[in-house]
């Protein structure tokens, strides 16, 4: 089975990465949990924290509020319009915590080789 890992930018889609779920093992969202709670659903790389289980695209901008204040501004993408004027594009996705394979290899779940990290970096 392959399936296509899609983003939404600006009212297009497009392909970012092509995942061959048969290439992890059975275990693989229990392996990717533990990796993003032991990282306390925060970027091991760049510190962003991103949304736990139970908060949605939709609640992002209150947990933000509630919980990480400081990191609002980047939930936001500014652009000029020249009909509109200023648009703030609300970006959510930019707080998904991620497991990396630091290898590239899928097969390869030693914990010493993944990281939690944010859709941003990863």
């Amino acid at each position: 089975m392959r399936l296509i890992a899609l983003v939404i930018e600006a009212d297009t889609w497009k392909e970012i990465m092509p995942i061959n779920l048969n290439l992890y093992p059975d275990n693989w969202k229990e392996i990717a949990l533990s990796i993003k709670q032991s990282a306390n659903w925060t970027c091991e790389w760049c510190g962003r924290p991103c949304r736990p289980p139970g908060i949605s695209q939709k609640q992002t901008e209150q947990w933000l509020r509630d919980y990480h204040p400081e990191w609002l501004s980047h939930l936001y993408k500014v652009v000029e319009d020249d009909e509109h004027g200023t648009i703030r594009i609300t970006k959510p996705q930019r707080f998904t915590l991620t497991t990396a394979h630091l290898d590239h290899n899928p097969a390869n779940c030693e914990v010493d080789n993944l990281k939690a990290l944010c859709s941003v970096l990863y």
